[in-house]
């Protein structure tokens, strides 16, 4: 009996150790800021999909301007998806874009999404998500929006932060982020708050 409770806990330590040592190999992306907007889209696809993001202050984070205030947009992906070969074979990955807010101001957030080349046929689908840098486990907010042609535009929620930084709700009213006239809106649509 002590025998077998000896090599249980040897394979126990041995596998401890397996572990700990592939875990500290795992490169990790470390991303700053408090909120990250991503949107993701068919691995594959060469349809050119972007990220508008628009702050509190009116301020708009895109390709074209892809620093402001603070917003930055980490990634601009332009379509293919192709991240390389293995055995001659072309290797897909998803498609995405992410804009982080690096210090969330309080008051209401909006986030767009655009087709801005379409090169394969038919709709594409697009993931669009809020996360909470401060815990990344789950987003905040996933919404799929489905785009058709070129200048296509949808937004795919407005979110709302607190006095705190803190993640207050969303809700889904649309607004025209490429029109210069357009104000910031104060309303806040058909809310839905957060949960507990």
């Amino acid at each position: 009996m002590t025998a077998a409770l000896d090599l249980a806990l040897c394979l126990l330590l041995i596998f401890t150790i397996i572990a700990i040592t592939a875990s500290q190999s795992r490169q990790q992306l470390v991303t700053q800021g408090a909120y990250a907007v991503t949107i993701s889209w068919r691995a594959g696809s060469n349809d050119d999909v972007d990220l508008w993001v628009r702050d509190p202050r009116g301020q708009i984070c895109y390709f074209v301007n892809p620093s402001v205030d603070l917003m930055h947009l980490e990634h601009d992906d332009l379509g293919s998806g192709i991240s390389g070969t293995l055995n001659g074979n072309l290797i897909y990955t998803a498609n995405n874009e992410r804009t982080i807010i690096s210090s969330a101001q309080p008051g209401w957030y909006v986030a767009n999404v655009m087709l801005y080349n379409r090169v394969d046929p038919g709709p594409i689908e697009v993931t669009v998500e809020l996360w909470s840098i401060a815990s990344p486990g789950s987003p905040l907010i996933t919404k799929q929006e489905m785009l058709l042609s070129n200048g296509d535009w949808k937004t795919a929620f407005r979110f709302h932060i607190g006095s705190h930084g803190q993640y207050l709700g969303y809700d889904t009213l649309q607004t025209d982020l490429q029109r210069v006239d357009n104000p910031a809106i104060a309303g806040t649509g058909v809310s839905q708050q957060a949960g507990p």
